[in-house]
């Protein structure tokens, strides 16, 4: 057995073990794929960071609290860093719309955020476009959200994208595609400018 199957079974009883309620397994899973977890959020953060932006171990730290504090019937590691990608989704949309929140409170809503994707600069009403256009992916295609999440929000590439959703790499281009193009009309300007 080589060492990246052999890591991949020590998760999985980990997680089972977390499951029948051994809070001990839930701590050693967190040390052994931390470091995963934080090249994920590494990879969704801008190339120069601005002050306001969230570090990635604060990503994974708060992404680890949503997932202590929910429910753990994760089937095996996929799983777990699939619903971990939806997290760290969660942490840095929190981030960013409490970051809205405080500078409309000190400036006019023409100001820009410093984003954590691409480093591009996201207005409040982009963030805000971009949070209504993730529900309505969701209400139209859970997978899409799903390949979504994997690949924007946690850096998957197309394979562990497919590793972690049980999906062949030619659906999840496809969905990664038809995702991108949907909130593509949401976050589009409305005008050129």
């Amino acid at each position: 057995m080589d060492q990246r199957s052999d890591e991949t079974r020590i998760i999985g009883d980990l997680l089972r073990r977390y499951g029948d309620g051994e809070q001990a397994a839930f701590d050693e899973l967190c040390r052994r794929i931390y470091p995963q977890l934080k090249l994920m959020a590494r990879a969704r953060r801008p190339r120069a960071a601005s002050p306001d932006a969230l570090g990635a171990t604060t990503i994974v730290h708060e992404a680890f609290l949503k997932l202590a504090g929910g429910q753990a019937g994760w089937k095996d590691k996929q799983h777990f860093l699939a619903v971990a990608a939806t997290a760290m989704r969660q942490v840095i949309l929190d981030h960013l719309r409490s970051l809205a929140t405080h500078k409309r409170q000190r400036q006019r809503s023409d100001d820009t955020l410093s984003a954590f994707v691409d480093g591009e600069s996201w207005t409040v009403e982009m963030l805000a476009a971009l949070e209504q256009g993730l529900l309505a992916l969701a209400e139209s295609s859970a997978d899409s959200l799903r390949v979504f999440e994997c690949k924007y929000f946690a850096g998957y590439s197309t394979t562990e994208t497919a590793e972690a959703l049980g999906m062949s790499g030619r659906t999840v281009e496809r969905l990664w595609t038809q995702s991108r193009a949907f909130l593509q009309d949401y976050v589009a300007p409305s005008s050129s400018g």
